[in-house]
């Protein structure tokens, strides 16, 4: 071949080969490589319910901060080739790019110094959990990440499209996976069932998408949003090339993934230091077959009732329904050990005070209810669930649905609640024959002791509880000051009777002058009540039929901790 041929071969080489080139570099630059986005949206559980998370048991109770004095302190800046070499050294199947929107996720964790050292202490009580199950499924392990951005690893959280739990099940889906979700239980904060339910889900959009960023895109935001956004991207099925399709809060989703499963393995480089977990890790379980109350488990086991609620977050109403079915309970080692020999000593321990009539709320329409409650107006702040206007209330979100006829947990901001709280100003004194009729339930209690506990007087708390009266305490105004700002429950919606003690025939002269009501009422303005050994602010406020908002409101307490023999203040009723 002559020198001219040669040229003329090499060139027509080049021109074919030129396109194949252009193609093969253009391919090489992909949108996950060069994507921006100056408005980037948090995913609702991340700016949320990680603040939530430190102030609930776990946050008081559970997470301790650990001695970080000794971690060696990280490298400061991080460039952006830190970051690219430390995500692609990660051992992941799932893709863990880089770019601009990522490093903005991945700056926010690293600025969240506390709610990412007590994710950190969490994750040592869940993880084991993820993993064993995503292991037995032939799942990515690192899918234990996922709960971090959907409930910051809180088993109670409730988002305000009503998805619950650490893997924020919404009802219907929870239904279909067949979790039990009713009065008494809520499995998708079952740690162990809604984890099992998750995989399952997890495995069946992968079979539909082939594509773990489209999983967990179609996770946040459901497969329908998720094929719209691929049809308007020309059926391409890439999630960085269908990223402003997308709606905008999953967006952020899977680049806040990549950020959690980052900070997760490198927060010794930003300077984070691991909270420890203090909740009993040697667990077992007990099962249950009739209705037992948490309580009656914590104070014949000597277990707090904490840390069983803690244990099980599926129980609503701290009521295991074992009548209805045989339920499941986990407990501390020891504690289940013993609980088979004491299970007749559970089930009969104050059956009579935790579980009378197995009724929680009352609703609208006895005289007594209608007699003594007000209606005030709520209006739905930015952010704010059905459940903690239930919480700040103290009433049930079951009655919040029914006064205002709700068929979902949604709230909008700005929407308009009506909510029934107790009207302390329409109490009335009693005339002489009332009082007598409760005088006789009085006497009459010892053949009865399942009465309905909101017929209990005054005066039998009073001489149950060692509470005295303290005639240095506020004024009847200032009791009609606390009482207007008691978020009182419809259940405690009965007034006491007034104090048998205080009857005065009216055949008995009386030679010194009568005392005026009003001078009455400002004497028993508050009451003292001595704790005795056992007794927790729930047990005060069953007894006395004040709230434990309202107790802890008037003794300025931090925290629901109280200790034998201290003296509380609590409102007069």
């Amino acid at each position: 071949m002559n020198r001219k041929t040669c040229i003329r071969t090499f060139f027509l080489v080049g021109v074919f080969l030129l396109p194949t080139i252009a193609f093969a570099q253009k391919k090489i630059i992909s949108p996950k490589d060069t994507i921006t986005d100056d408005n980037i949206v948090i995913p609702e559980m991340v700016n949320t319910e990680i603040d939530l998370s430190l102030i609930t048991w776990f946050g008081k109770k559970v997470i301790k901060e650990n001695d970080c004095s000794k971690q060696k302190p990280g490298k400061e800046p991080v460039t952006e080739q830190d970051y690219m070499s430390r995500l692609a050294k990660l051992p992941t199947i799932m893709e863990m790019p880089y770019n601009q929107i990522v490093r903005q996720y991945i700056d926010m964790y690293a600025r969240r110094k506390g709610q990412v050292s007590s994710l950190l202490g969490l994750s040592d009580f869940y993880f084991p959990i993820f993993e064993e199950e995503l292991a037995k499924n032939s799942l990515p392990i690192e899918l234990k990440y996922l709960p971090i951005i959907e409930s910051a690893l809180n088993p109670v959280a409730m988002s305000r499209a009503g998805a619950a739990g650490l893997w924020q099940f919404i009802y219907s889906t929870g239904k279909i996976y067949g979790m039990e979700i009713n009065s008494f239980i809520d499995e998708r904060r079952d740690p162990l069932k809604s984890t099992k339910a998750a995989v399952r889900y997890l495995k069946d959009l992968y079979d539909i998408y082939q594509d773990w960023h489209l999983v967990i895109a179609a996770y946040n935001c459901g497969p329908g949003n998720v094929n719209k956004a691929i049809r308007r991207a020309n059926g391409q099925r890439d999630y960085w090339a269908i990223y402003n399709y997308l709606p905008r809060e999953t967006r952020g989703y899977v680049p806040t993934f990549i950020a959690a499963v980052y900070i997760m393995n490198y927060y010794n480089d930003h300077s984070i230091c691991p909270s420890q977990v203090q909740l009993n890790m040697v667990t077992d379980t007990v099962h249950i077959n009739e209705m037992i109350h948490f309580q009656q488990i914590a104070d014949v086991l000597s277990v707090p009732v904490e840390e069983i609620k803690a244990l099980n977050p599926q129980y609503k109403f701290d009521i295991i329904p074992g009548n209805v079915s045989t339920q499941i309970v986990r407990l501390p080692m020891d504690a289940a050990l013993a609980f088979y020999g004491k299970k007749d000593s559970i089930r009969a321990y104050r059956a009579d005070d935790f579980l009378v009539n197995n009724r929680r709320t009352v609703g609208i329409g006895g005289s007594d209810y209608v007699q003594n409650m007000k209606m005030i107006t709520h209006r739905v702040k930015r952010g704010e669930t059905i459940a903690r206007v239930a919480m700040r209330y103290d009433v049930s979100v079951a009655d919040i649905k029914d006064w205002n006829n709700l068929s979902r947990n949604t709230l909008k901001s700005g929407q308009r609640l009506r909510i029934f709280i107790r009207d302390d100003s329409k109490k009335t004194e009693p005339s002489t024959q009332k009082t007598e009729s409760a005088e006789q339930i009085v006497v009459s209690s010892n053949s009865s002791p399942s009465r309905p506990s909101a017929q209990r007087s005054v005066a039998e708390i009073v001489l149950q509880s060692d509470v005295y009266t303290d005639s240095n305490q506020p004024s009847s105004s200032a009791k009609a000051e606390n009482n207007s700002a008691a978020n009182a429950s419809p259940k405690t919606a009965t007034q006491s009777s007034p104090a048998p003690k205080t009857i005065t025939p009216k055949t008995t002269p009386e030679k010194t002058p009568q005392t005026k009501p009003a001078e009455s009422k400002k004497k028993a303005a508050i009451i003292n009540y001595k704790v005795k050994e056992g007794d927790t602010l729930y047990k005060i406020a069953k007894k006395t039929g004040v709230s434990v908002d309202i107790i802890k409101k008037t003794n300025k307490l931090s925290s629901n901790d109280i200790r034998t023999n201290q003296i509380l203040k609590i409102p007069a009723k």
